[in-house]
């Protein structure tokens, strides 16, 4: 395995955070379904594993099906109402419908919203010695959008996205207690906020945003969602919705300053932009790591798991 070992490997090694793909690599010759002990959980790096995983919804579950080892407090979390994205079947499929056709509608100015959000900070720079990508424009263009799809009033965003970047950062098993605390507060807070913002009147007699859309179905007879669900889901999508896109403006930047001739194609071609996304998307994925649970027993590459075990489809390596 030329010095290669499985057991050594540590995901929160600076160098591997810095370049994973090298380490990717040899997992996918060496070892390519591999536990790994800080997330307690077998990393698939290969796409035939990972596609299995991202599309058996019946042996790939969100949500553990064994009893939750949590102990109280956090055990009673696991009651609390779930998005979409952390929803199994059968809600799943009676909620993902309906959000998918509500949010066509209400994402269908997003790309005149984020054309005008960035010429307003693009002429604002003009005026400016110095222009940091991430914090002047990689963050706001996607937050702006998302501010006005889901309804959310200017001058309430910059504690939602203090909120959001303490949920993101609770996420990362090594972050201290104090820190994963913090985040399930504001998580929580993001919620209570949805709720707060459902109980005012609509502003319109036609809902006129995505949360207020989601509400005002849920009110209907008979409908498929409930306000659990908007509540849920209108947190999960301000968590969501705007740190994915800022992450691919950054890395898509890093990959085209790193390749000028693939810079130049792209100036002489704009019209290839939508596929050069759909590169950098795959190339450096967003979302490096998908969890899933094992509903029976099954095998993935030469590993034999079993009920109740823990998978991650690291797409940033079958990609």
């Amino acid at each position: 395995m030329s010095g290669f070992d499985p057991a050594q490997f540590d995901p929160h090694d600076p160098s591997f955070l810095a370049d994973p793909f090298p380490t990717y690599a040899l997992f996918r010759q060496h070892k390519p379904v591999s536990f790994v002990v800080p997330y307690n959980s077998w990393w698939c790096f290969r796409y035939a594993e990972c596609q299995h995983i991202l599309t058996d919804d019946e042996t790939f579950l969100k949500n553990n099906p064994l009893p939750p080892s949590s102990t109280p407090p956090l055990a009673v979390l696991a009651t609390l109402p779930k998005s979409v994205f952390e929803s199994d079947n059968p809600h799943h499929d009676q909620v993902r419908p309906v959000l998918d056709r509500l949010l066509a509608t209400a994402i269908s100015s997003a790309p005149s919203l984020a054309t005008t959000i960035a010429e307003q900070i693009l002429i604002q720079t003009k005026a400016s010695s110095r222009f940091e990508l991430i914090s002047n424009f990689a963050t706001p263009v996607p937050a702006g959008v998302l501010q006005r799809i889901l309804g959310v009033p200017g001058e309430d965003l910059p504690i939602l996205m203090q909120w959001v970047q303490a949920n993101i950062v609770a996420n990362d098993i090594s972050a201290p207690a104090s820190l994963k605390g913090a985040g399930l507060t504001c998580a929580l807070a993001l919620t209570e906020y949805f709720t707060a913002k459902s109980r005012c009147p609509m502003h319109q007699a036609t809902p006129s945003n995505f949360f207020e859309m989601m509400c005002d179905e849920a009110s209907q007879e008979s409908a498929s969602i409930s306000l659990d669900d908007a509540l849920a889901n209108g947190r999960t999508v301000m968590i969501a919705g705007y740190a994915s896109t800022t992450f691919l403006i950054g890395s898509g930047t890093v990959r085209l300053t790193s390749h000028p001739d693939q810079l130049e194609t792209l100036r002489r071609d704009p019209a290839r932009m939508p596929e050069a996304v759909e590169e950098m998307l795959r190339i450096d994925s967003p979302v490096q790591l998908i969890d899933r649970y094992v509903s029976r027993d099954v095998t993935l590459g030469d590993v034999q798991l079993r009920a109740g075990d823990k998978v991650t489809a690291v797409t940033g390596s079958a990609n």
